[in-house]
């Protein structure tokens, strides 16, 4: 039986409220990076979500949430110092936060607010494969901006589980997109990968959000939690 994943999803809207709650959670470095924000919604937005899943990763090992020390790759992907076999990666859009964890393999996780993108034609003709693009350019009019961020998301979170982001051209790989489809990677290229070592999924964490994940590795079923941060402090 394949690990599965769990996804928990947070709203920020009581940013404002609870920021300074969660702000002795930080470490100093994250402190210093929340000092630098010029708008306070932002920062107090990046603090609730930075403790929030400092809270919820320290639950998932039995820690206190002040003792996570965090490791950095090249393109800057988070890992936990010091724990092996724990996979995990955050996404944040609009006023949503969510965490995926799992012991499966590296994993990515993207979220996006449904919205209007008159660019949608245009940003998948300049940056997605060339199929991916036309079936943007094939959608309905009323359905552009879904499949936009259908292909966006998948696509995201590929490149968060790489660890690469968007040092790696986003024509390199292919997403399934479409009602008819399952999620799955078509092609990876440049460097070349297998797209049958990974499983790609989609999600609704939120009512007009979109998400994916992608992870190196079959899996299990995917868990989705919401979680209330007020009570999470406590």
């Amino acid at each position: 039986m394949h690990p599965g994943v769990e996804v928990w999803s947070c709203g920020l809207e009581s940013a404002a409220q609870l920021a300074a709650r969660y702000l002795p959670l930080l470490s100093a470095d994250e402190t210093e990076r929340a000092a630098r924000f010029r708008f306070g919604h932002l920062r107090d937005a990046y603090v609730l979500a930075r403790g929030v899943t400092r809270t919820l990763l320290a639950r998932c090992i039995g820690a206190d949430p002040r003792s996570l020390r965090f490791a950095y790759a090249t393109y800057g992907k988070p890992t936990l110092e010091g724990i092996d076999g724990l996979h995990f990666n955050a996404s944040h859009s609009g006023t949503l936060l969510v965490c995926a964890v799992t012991a499966a393999g590296p994993v990515g996780v993207d979220i996006e607010r449904l919205r209007p993108m008159p660019d949608a034609r245009n940003i998948a003709g300049r940056f997605f494969s060339t199929a991916e693009a036309q079936r943007v350019l094939a959608a309905p009019p009323e359905a552009i901006d879904a499949r936009f961020f259908e292909i966006w998301t998948r696509k995201e979170a590929f490149l968060k589980a790489t660890g690469e982001g968007f040092s790696r051209a986003l024509a390199s790989f292919t997403v399934s997109s479409g009602d008819a489809e399952a999620p799955r990677l078509e092609r990876i290229a440049e460097p070349d990968d297998d797209p049958a070592l990974w499983t790609l999924r989609a999600f609704v964490p939120a009512e007009s959000y979109l998400g994916a994940l992608a992870v190196r590795a079959p899996i299990g079923e995917i868990a989705l939690r919401r979680v209330d941060p007020a009570g999470l402090a406590r």
